[in-house]
């Protein structure tokens, strides 16, 4: 499992390792990401079945444990149980005719720890659970923000250093984005130098490195 501490190029991340699995037709991708404005992209239902939904399309085979849970949820029209969906991502990964599953959760940290149920404990449960898998060909990317309750529960995990992005760097270069936009516009540029400097610090430090 790796993690990056930011909701980092989701298109490039995921472009990339489509080229990969379309030159290998034993590799499969599948990938989540957790909107905060949409509530029904933020469940860890919702999330595992968008997974399994994918993986059903690059496999050449569908585990029996898949058609077993649909009877069970009387053909569909019940919401399967977590531990259920756990199961069936683990049935993929024991299919002879898939080398490698890649998975990538975009923004974990949007899905919600609040409410009657924290649903992102569960989620990260059920990571903890697909990543014991006993010699798994899953490969797991989470993008997210730093929140501790996340690392708490992946780092001790990771088979690969964890990588930030949020740092004095990409925070320069959004300033100076920031004040080429500021100057080039004629609108913006109209402003008076206070009014643009509280603009720039405001869009900087609300930015957070990103």
């Amino acid at each position: 499992m790796r993690i990056i501490d930011l909701n980092a190029d989701r298109s490039t991340i995921i472009e990339n390792l489509k080229t990969n699995c379309g030159n290998e037709t034993r590799h499969v991708l599948a990938y989540f990401y957790f909107e905060f404005n949409d509530a029904n992209k933020q469940s860890p239902q919702k999330c595992l079945s968008s997974l399994i939904s994918q993986l059903c399309i690059g496999s050449e085979e569908i585990p029996a444990q898949l058609e077993m849970l649909y009877e069970k949820c009387g053909n569909g029209r019940y919401p399967p149980p977590v531990r259920d969906l756990i199961s069936v991502i683990n049935a993929f990964a024991t299919l002879e005719k898939i080398d490698d599953i890649y998975i990538v959760l975009d923004a974990l940290d949007e899905c919600p720890k609040t409410g009657p149920e924290d649903q992102r404990a569960e989620l990260l449960g059920a990571l903890a659970v697909i990543q014991h898998i006993p010699h798994s060909n899953i490969h797991l990317l989470v993008t997210s923000r730093q929140e501790i309750d996340i690392e708490r529960s992946i780092l001790p995990h990771l088979t690969v250093p964890s990588l930030s992005i949020q740092d004095a760097g990409v925070t320069a270069d959004i300033r100076k984005y920031i004040k080429s936009q500021l100057i080039s516009d004629p609108k913006l540029n109209s402003w008076s130098e206070d009014v643009k400097y509280n603009i720039e610090h405001a869009l900087t430090e609300g930015a957070s490195g990103m």
